[in-house]
């Protein structure tokens, strides 16, 4: 092969990896965000739309500087209207470096286990420094039984 022909090869190399790359970009988001979620929320677990064990845990990750509140629907009202309960800030782990707050069921807990089937979450969210931003997100993911 020539000089020229390496260059060629390895120049449309480049150019399809510079593509891939660009793709990768428009097109990939992180796990758990996407369409619909506030640019505040970096990242929610369970994702939206996924399957999850009877004692998964519940996450929200916020930008530091960020405060949020978690939130768990009983869907107890016989309209199949909301029925939010507040999830306690004595049961919720918040790594303050990172802005991620965890929660997750268990004894003593508002829960002890998810119950099988849809489960509805929701996060409100306000910025505890700076200009004032405040949102929220709701969610919902599925329990296998």
């Amino acid at each position: 092969m020539t000089k020229q022909q390496y260059r060629l090869i390895y120049g449309l190399l480049g150019t399809a990896l510079f593509i891939v790359i660009l793709l990768g970009i428009a097109f990939g988001s992180p796990e758990g965000s996407g369409p619909g979620v506030p640019d505040a929320i970096e990242s929610v677990y369970p994702a939206t739309n996924t399957q999850e064990t009877q004692f998964a845990k519940m996450e929200v990750d916020v930008p530091i500087g960020y405060a949020a509140v978690l939130w768990i629907d009983f869907r107890g009202n016989s309209d199949g209207s909301p029925n939010w309960f507040r999830v306690p800030d004595s049961e919720i782990t918040h790594v303050v470096a990172t802005g991620v707050y965890e929660w997750r069921p268990g004894p003593y807990k508002l829960l002890k286990s998810w119950i099988p089937g849809n489960q509805r979450l929701k996060v409100t969210y306000e910025t505890t420094t700076g200009l004032p931003d405040t949102g929220k997100y709701e969610w919902n993911f599925r329990v296998s039984s």
